[in-house]
């Protein structure tokens, strides 16, 4: 098993038990109800879709890799940055009450879902124009700032749902 490998599942184990976890330490969080449930939503969005990038990385190791097989790993990718505009549109849609550390962060969040599409929209177009293969640097490089834009993602959402000091 590749470094990879162990660390792409080691993020999807900690995203399912921590949330688990903090709910166990009772804390009241400045996102509740809602909210809440949308910012877990992007995190785990967040954490599939960087698994999926991972995954195709990993794929364009070997020798000869079929584009076709590298368009299949795309697809999840792309349902997932689909349900992070959904998520996040619901979010914006509600009436958050922020602190300003909050609402820098939540704009951080818009501006990472943001990016993460541009990214993951030069894939896409990679993709249809089989283009990878002679530029397969470029393409490795646009991946590699998928999975950077999934974990901006990721902080910003976590540094939301901060506990009171209280």
């Amino acid at each position: 098993m590749t470094l990879r490998a162990v660390s792409v599942s080691f993020l999807l184990l900690a995203a399912v038990l921590l949330p688990a976890y903090g709910a166990d330490m009772k804390c009241a969080c400045k996102a509740t109800g809602k909210a809440a449930g949308y910012l877990t939503n992007i995190d785990i969005h967040a954490v599939r879709a960087r698994a999926g990038a991972d995954s195709i990385a990993d794929y364009l190791n070997v020798p000869f890799p079929e584009w076709q097989e590298v368009s299949d790993r795309m697809a999840p990718v792309i349902e997932d940055v689909n349900n992070l505009h959904r998520d996040l549109a619901r979010l914006e849609g509600m009436e958050l009450n922020l602190t300003s550390d909050q609402a820098a962060q939540f704009e951080r969040l818009k501006a990472g879902v943001g990016t993460l599409t541009l990214f993951v929209n030069n894939v896409n177009k990679m993709l249809q124009k089989k283009a990878i293969w002679p530029r397969r640097t470029g393409f490795l490089a646009q991946i590699d700032d998928i999975e950077a834009r999934c974990d901006v993602i990721r902080r910003a959402a976590d540094r939301i749902r901060v506990p009171d000091a209280a």
